[in-house]
């Protein structure tokens, strides 16, 4: 399977590292970049080759890792330099696949959502392939695999929702982590043994829920012991309305990606 990846920033880059260590060849593997400090250096750790134009096979996947304003800014690099055949795959948030077809000239087009995640193989990734290309399903799946966990979607503004949850979640999960560690530390942890403390909270949750069968809201119940400290805290949480509060600002990731499709650069 021959792969290019344009555009080599933390995802991009995050993408050839995958599939390199899924045991795709580098011969296999080529990325394409405006000349760059980051790229070179990501390439460089890569061994990977960097092109400044375009040059793919027919059964090509080119996948465009760019950020969504700066989508129209590779017409010059792709536009009459693909074969029919080959497909695109854009795994900007934002940018449908109607925009991308008419940008680019080029009716192959398909859309995913990895996160970061797909560096260790645990991405949880959605896609959207329009049922006028089911052909390269079976490809394009076997592809999308070597990241982690991935979920089709039949409608496009689903992946919206994805970007939303999955794509962002880590920022979020980390923003709490941040603030357990910073309340461990204020109480008297150093700063290694708050790190420890949270980084095995957050392990041991997720081992206890994938063995377990528990979802998330039976594990939440199990530690929050009635009148217990647990819910104490969630009474804070809950008189904060931080449930309502939480809710707003995933939908409003989730807006934000619909309107990055309408502020690409021109």
């Amino acid at each position: 399977m021959k792969i290019t990846i344009v555009g080599v920033g933390n995802l991009g880059g995050a993408l050839a590292k995958r599939f390199l260590e899924s045991g795709l060849s580098r011969d296999d593997i080529t990325l394409v970049s405006r000349d760059s400090s980051k790229t070179q250096i990501i390439a460089r750790s890569l061994e990977l080759p960097v092109r400044s134009s375009l040059q793919c096979s027919q059964d090509e996947i080119v996948i465009v890792a760019v950020k969504p304003q700066d989508a129209s800014s590779l017409e010059p690099v792709l536009v009459g330099n693909m074969p029919k055949t080959a497909l695109i795959l854009s795994v900007m948030a934002g940018v449908s696949c109607s925009s991308l077809q008419s940008m680019y000239d080029h009716k192959c087009v398909a859309r995913a959502m990895p996160n970061l995640g797909v560096v260790v193989g645990e991405s949880a990734t959605s896609y959207f392939l329009p049922l006028e290309l089911e052909e390269y399903r079976s490809k394009l799946e076997s592809l999308l695999r070597l990241g982690g966990p991935i979920f089709r979607v039949s409608d496009e503004q689903m992946l919206e929702v994805s970007t939303a949850v999955a794509g962002s979640g880590p920022a979020y999960i980390c923003w709490l982590a941040e603030q357990l560690q910073a309340s461990a530390e204020q109480h008297g942890f150093d700063s290694k043994e708050a790190r420890t403390l949270v980084l095995q909270t957050l392990r041991s949750t997720l081992s206890y829920l994938e063995n377990s069968g528990d979802n998330f809201a039976s594990l939440r119940q199990k530690v929050t012991s009635p009148n217990g400290t647990t819910a104490r805290a969630f009474s804070v949480l809950e008189d904060s309305n931080a449930t309502t509060v939480l809710a707003t600002a995933i939908d409003a990731a989730r807006v934000r990606a619909g309107e990055l499709a309408k502020t690409r650069s021109s």
